[in-house]
Formats: structure tokens, C-alpha cells, sequence
């Protein structure tokens, strides 16, 4: 009678258990691929594809991004040294799963939607800059997805 009460509350223990759906309220952010890891001077723009998964679909907030090689170490201001671009708007996901494709791109045009490939500095003597981004998305809730540590892209500089 012993054993049958306490196999009972094992097995009770294991099916209260419930594992979480797939993306819960967390998003889940996971690289595919970059256009170009060799970035010619002709070329003024490459894209970085991720896939975003969302458990509740409010991932309207921001994804934060760190250019590793250009950051700013030499003063301490306090601050966070991430940037952030704004997500678009994706009301018709809220209180949905979200499964889509976002693209991050660097580019030479003028837009405060991009990151610049060549930065705002002038041409250093090597002619090559080495760019590294570190990001992850914050959604509207203030759940992170995970840190993404993106290949090393060289952009040439004319």
C-alpha cells in the first residue's frame, strides 16, 4: 500500500509538471545568415537575416545592437553601450504565436532605419573595417531574447 502511494505521488509530481510551449513569452532570436561576409567598396548596403519567434506576438519594441570593433571604450558615461533600432509595428501578432523573418541592415544611404556600414569616422589607413554586432530583441512585456554573437563582416573602404 506504501509503494502504491508513493508511486501515486510521483506520478501525480511528474504530470503537474508542464513543459513551456515552444517561444513562450520569451522571444527567441536566431541568426541565418549575412549577405556578405567581404564587403566591397561598390557595395553600399548588406542585410543580416534573423528568425524571431514569439510566444505572445508583442515584439514591437526594440533590437539592440553592438558593433564590437566600433564601440566607444574611452569614456565611461554610465550608460548602456547598446543601441537600439525600433521594431515595426506588428498589432495583428498581439496575443498570437510569431514566427517571421527580420532583416538588420548596415548600409552607406542616409536613414535612421539602418546602421552604417562605414561609420561616421574617416577612412582609416588600412582600408579595411572590421564590423562585429552583438543583438538581441527586447519585447513589449521586457522579456530579452537571448545575446547573438554575429560573424566578423570586413567592409573596404574607398
Amino acid at each position: 500500500m506504501k509503494k502504491i502511494i508513493l508511486l501515486s505521488a510521483i506520478a501525480f509530481g511528474f504530470f503537474s509538471c508542464k513543459k513551456d510551449e515552444a517561444g513562450g513569452t520569451r522571444p527567441i532570436l536566431t541568426f541565418k545568415s549575412v549577405t556578405m561576409e567581404d564587403v566591397p567598396v561598390e557595395v553600399q548596403q548588406i542585410e543580416f537575416y534573423f528568425n524571431l519567434q514569439d510566444g505572445d506576438g508583442d515584439t514591437e519594441s526594440e533590437l539592440y545592437f553592438l558593433d564590437l570593433y566600433r564601440m566607444d571604450t574611452t569614456t565611461d558615461n554610465g550608460r548602456d553601450p547598446y543601441d537600439f533600432i525600433r521594431m515595426p509595428s506588428l498589432e495583428i501578432h498581439k496575443g498570437t504565436k510569431l514566427n517571421a523573418e527580420v532583416t538588420l541592415i548596415m548600409s552607406d544611404l542616409n536613414s535612421t532605419n539602418y546602421i552604417r556600414l562605414r561609420g561616421n569616422t574617416q577612412t582609416p589607413p588600412s582600408k579595411v573595417d572590421t564590423s562585429q554586432l552583438k543583438v538581441f530583441i527586447k519585447d513589449n512585456a521586457g522579456n530579452y531574447s537571448d545575446t547573438l554573437l554575429l560573424p566578423k563582416v570586413a567592409v573596404h573602404f574607398p
